[in-house]
């Protein structure tokens, strides 16, 4: 929730970032080639990560009163996890030690996503026969 202060103005505290290279009419036309494939089809993939040293960036003290906290500024460990979306279901969840690269992302692609895709297929073909 905003501080009153900006909630009286009917502000909230948000921004979206968006990367510096973003193509808008790339993105458009994207848009509109995703629109003619059934939802039923399509098939999301997100990666997201932790360090062991995440910690709150807000906290709470007395008005006019600043808030300190502490955090290690070094991590030892960084936890990654890959996983796709098809029809409001989470599948083929991948977790890994480290960050993610393109050689990160290829291995996920061969060894657990597509051969669940290809094992729903085939499942779909088998139920239609």
């Amino acid at each position: 929730s905003s501080p009153p202060l900006l909630n009286h103005y009917e502000l909230h505290i948000k921004k979206t970032f968006f990367h510096t290279k973003r193509n808008e009419l790339a993105v458009k036309e994207f848009m509109e080639q995703i629109k003619q494939i059934p939802v039923e089809r399509l098939v999301y993939v997100d990666e997201s990560g932790a360090e062991d040293n995440i910690t709150f960036t807000h906290g709470y003290s007395l008005q006019g009163k600043r808030c300190y906290g502490k955090k290690e500024f070094r991590h030892k460990i960084r936890v990654s996890k890959i996983a796709a979306l098809r029809n409001r279901t989470l599948f083929a969840p991948f977790v890994f030690t480290g960050y993610c690269n393109s050689s990160v992302f290829e291995t996920y692609l061969q060894n657990v996503l597509l051969p669940q895709l290809i094992r729903a297929c085939f499942e779909s073909f088998t139920r239609i026969s």
